[in-house]
């Protein structure tokens, strides 16, 4: 529901943005997107955050995250593709399209690695051990908290790295928005 309603208001935006002369480049969009999906990690985090495991929260944490996501995704992806589309040399554009969707396969893959980081709840071993609790890059994750710590930490880093970076990338676009 979210992509229907908000695709055609995100496409007034940057035309609007565009006649006004303050549509921000490619990049930065980028960079946004990558923020809000930050952002929603850490509206999710803030939900559980000091929830028992087996603990219901409400489900407008899940409903402002898929919000928030929904808003960085329309940043990332048309986006991306039509950076690849614009930038690639003819001869690549089909290369460089499939370059972008293995991309994205990649990602996701790496998504269901870190997903596999879920420390268990109390009461889930069969046996009851010690259970050595998941981390990551030396980070143990011992609560859903710490979990989505990782993702905000992740996209936020890129979306921080991203801005940094996007006056030195628009330089090399060759005056492609």
């Amino acid at each position: 529901i979210f992509i229907i309603a908000l695709a055609p208001l995100f496409s007034m935006l940057w035309a609007w943005l565009g006649k006004k002369g303050w549509e921000p480049s490619s990049p930065l969009k980028m960079a946004m997107g990558l923020g809000l999906l930050a952002l929603g990690y850490a509206v999710i985090a803030f939900g559980v955050h000091g929830v028992a495991p087996s603990a219901k929260i409400s489900m407008w944490w899940l409903i402002t995250l898929y919000g928030l996501h929904t808003m960085g995704e329309l940043c990332l992806s048309p986006i991306g593709l039509s950076m690849v589309s614009k930038l690639a040399p003819l001869r690549l554009s089909s290369l460089l399209m499939g370059t972008w969707f293995l991309a994205n396969a990649a990602a996701n893959k790496f998504a269901g690695t870190l997903s596999a980081l879920i420390p268990p709840s109390a009461g889930e071993s069969p046996v009851e051990t010690v259970v050595k609790m998941p981390s990551f890059l030396g980070y143990t994750i011992d609560n859903l908290f710490s979990f989505f710590l990782v993702f905000i930490a992740l996209s936020g880093s890129a979306a921080v790295l991203l801005l940094v970076i996007h006056r030195w990338l628009q330089k090399r676009m060759h005056g492609v928005h």
